[in-house]
């Protein structure tokens, strides 16, 4: 007999809650048991006290976090099932499938989503570490006014990720991030 789970929307979790589960694609109580409350912490978004609504509402139905579903009763008597994909894996795929969003909103002017795809490029999350690309995006972000681009684009120069390092354009780029701050 297969056990009906209910589905997240009609726990009554939080909205900041029912955004990471729509972002992970959680659909129901059982996938979200699945999860261990160490992976939960290292998603974005989300903190103690919302681990903590999660744990009371997966104790309401009898459920905890952690837990291992078995397929069939073959599986039961087997070795436990792990997932297959780790949480940094998960995290990878999803920005991966944030980046056409993130260019369509760089081609329309957005100056943060200039800065964010950078950081994605600059560390290699959900798409090949490509500098020259990073460094791009983070002029074109810190010309449209988003001071963050000045930062990272100090922290290229800094450390010398696909560059020469140079100290004088580092300091003179932290230069400009504090005196944009200063003008906010």
């Amino acid at each position: 007999m297969q056990h009906l789970f209910p589905a997240v929307d009609t726990v009554g979790f939080s909205t900041r809650v029912m955004n990471v589960m729509a972002s992970l694609r959680i659909d129901d109580l059982k996938q979200l048991a699945q999860y261990t409350e160490q992976d939960l912490f290292r998603l974005p978004n989300l903190g103690r006290k919302s681990v903590e609504e999660i744990r009371a509402a997966l104790a309401d139905h009898g459920l905890a976090l952690g837990m291992v579903f078995a397929a069939d009763e073959a599986l039961r008597k087997s070795e436990p099932v792990w997932r297959t994909k780790s949480v940094d894996e998960w995290i990878r795929e999803l920005a991966a499938g944030r980046i056409p969003f993130l260019q369509s909103a760089s081609l329309a002017g957005c100056a943060a989503a200039d800065n964010h795809l950078g950081r994605l490029y600059l560390e290699g999350i959900g798409a090949d570490r490509d500098y020259r690309k990073a460094r791009v995006l983070f002029i074109r972000a810190a010309r449209r006014g988003c001071r963050l681009g000045y930062a990272n684009l100090a922290l290229i120069y800094r450390i010398g990720y696909g560059m020469r390092r140079s100290a004088t354009k580092a300091e003179r780029l932290m230069r400009r991030f504090v005196q944009a701050g200063k003008a906010a």
